[in-house]
């Protein structure tokens, strides 16, 4: 079974050959000389910005049996709302499906 990080560099460089703009979102804690300082303010955010044609979209990618956290939900349900669509996929084969 493939990791979220292989799964995502995967969706990455199918979608850099079908010729979207890939942006990795780093959500990770704000980190200071070693110590967190702070969360991330984006937090829930998901794991990639793709952008064609003037369209941007998001992309949340899980492995298998991975959970959506509640700010991820909550993150996707405020994008829902604007208009913006997001994308949960857990293999490179559900991105293909909806980015031939």
């Amino acid at each position: 079974m493939q990791s979220e990080k292989e799964i995502q560099t995967d969706i990455v460089k199918y979608l850099k050959l079908r010729g979207y703009f890939v942006i990795r979102n780093y959500l990770g804690p704000v980190h200071y000389h070693g110590s967190k300082v702070r969360p991330n303010p984006n937090a829930g955010m998901p794991d990639l910005s793709i952008i064609k044609n003037g369209i941007t979209s998001y992309i949340e990618v899980k492995k298998e049996k991975g959970k959506v956290s509640d700010k991820q939900k909550e993150w996707h349900m405020k994008a829902y709302k604007a208009g913006v669509v997001v994308h949960i996929f857990r293999s490179l084969v559900e991105c293909m499906v909806v980015f031939n």
